[in-house]
């Protein structure tokens, strides 16, 4: 299928059901994943888009280019989702039954221990990343009455909003949409030194947790992935192929367009980011 002239080739490998005959197993015999490898979906050509979105957003590039207001208004009008996604996330019922009528029982309780427990490793070496993101802020000179109040600018209450809709497989899709974003916006900025010598000290801490590589074993997106193929209710890998790229592209281009309503609720349509003052 192509979406933007980007052509995603959908390659069909089932996993292997059997965890003993599974290529990538955890230290007591069960599996990883539910599908492995997870090929269903193009992950490369999904990551391509998410680094067009965030190379060619103006907000973005302004601040990647050292625009010290730029970053700044990054910071502040996106502060609404990166507070509350955290929340959203943990509220999130995760329910067994689907997994189980398809996987069985001991295949599902195994990985689903293993995705919780992955999860809790990720919030003891990472920490927060509203925190992480904050403390940046504050690195950049941002206040916290600034913070307090920040704009819900329309397009990112809609990235709020889109994890609680739909069903599991929007849920994950949603989550592996925002894990793109974020690993890319993060190799962007990392990588700017003019942005990262805005910043007091020199680092982008929340860019560069995106980044690390803290264990072995699958990534939190090659997890998100996985769960949304296992909960989606085609049977089929070509209709599963379209359905979830699709659901990973929508939220990959709604990142865009909320980079799009902040920059327009501070600097309106100006050429040059200079927020007025006052």
């Amino acid at each position: 299928m192509k979406v933007d002239n980007i052509t995603f080739k959908c390659h069909f490998v089932r996993r292997v059901r059997s965890p003993q005959t599974h290529e990538d197993v955890m230290p007591d015999g069960t599996t990883a994943l539910f599908y492995w490898p997870n090929t269903v979906v193009d992950a490369d050509a999904l990551r391509a888009v998410a680094r067009e979105e965030v190379r060619n957003n103006q907000l973005i590039r302004a601040a990647a280019e050292g625009n010290l207001d730029a970053a700044r208004v990054l910071h502040i009008g996106f502060w609404p989702f990166v507070v509350a996604f955290e929340g959203i996330i943990d509220t999130r019922p995760i329910q067994r039954q689907p997994l189980q009528k398809r996987f069985g029982d001991e295949v599902t309780m195994a990985i689903l221990r293993f995705a919780r427990k992955e999860v809790e490793v990720m919030k003891e070496e990472e920490g927060s990343h509203a925190i992480a993101w904050r403390g940046d802020s504050f690195r950049l000179g941002i206040t916290q009455a600034e913070l307090d109040k920040a704009p819900y600018v329309p397009e990112v209450v809609r990235l709020i909003e889109m994890p609680q809709e739909r069903n599991l497989d929007w849920f994950f899709c949603v989550l592996a949409g925002t894990e793109f974003i974020a690993e890319e916006l993060s190799r962007y900025l990392v990588d700017s030194l003019p942005f990262t010598q805005l910043i007091r000290g020199g680092h982008w801490r929340w860019g560069e947790i995106h980044l690390a590589d803290h264990h072995e074993g699958p990534s939190h997106l090659e997890l998100d992935l996985d769960l949304a193929r296992a909960y989606t209710v085609e049977e089929e890998d070509k209709a599963a192929a379209q359905q979830l790229s699709d659901y990973t592209l929508q939220t990959i281009k709604q990142f865009g367009r909320a980079a799009d309503d902040v920059h327009q609720h501070f600097f309106g349509k100006a050429q040059h980011l200079t927020l007025a003052a006052g």
